[in-house]
């Protein structure tokens, strides 16, 4: 699985963010390493969406742990990322999901930011924990 972000403008200092997990899948656990490419500073974002299902268990820097249907997931994201959560926000706008015209509900969005210049990788996993009842 491959995808590639070239931005939404062409500009002089445009960026580039090819996403592509890191080979070698280790069991429950999916490694995601995403690689800006830019000409001169940008501040970034890295967002990612959570259904409405899902709560946050507890947070940490880098770190969180997310249930959802009482499985735990653990999104852990690259130290060089400063994470921050959107829960039906209005300002700013974001943390809120979609299913059907006119109808949003709350859903936790954890956005991380950084400041890139030239090339910067960032390494982002989910681990799923095994469910306890196959132990």
């Amino acid at each position: 699985m491959i995808g590639e972000q070239d931005g939404y403008t062409p500009t002089s200092g445009s960026s580039h963010s090819p996403k592509e997990p890191c080979p070698g899948f280790e069991i429950r656990t999916l490694t995601i390493h995403d690689e800006v490419r830019s000409k001169g500073p940008h501040e970034i974002r890295i967002y990612f969406h959570l259904s409405e299902e899902c709560v946050i268990l507890n947070g940490h820097p880098n770190r969180y742990e997310i249930d959802v249907k009482s499985k735990k997931i653990t999104l852990e994201a690259d130290r060089n990322l400063r994470l921050e959560t959107l829960k039906g926000n209005e300002n700013p706008l974001g943390g809120w999901i979609s299913k059907g015209y006119h109808h949003k509900v709350p859903a936790t969005t954890i956005i991380g930011h950084c400041i890139c210049n030239g090339t910067t990788s960032f390494v982002t996993r989910l681990m799923i924990a095994p469910d306890e009842r196959l132990v």
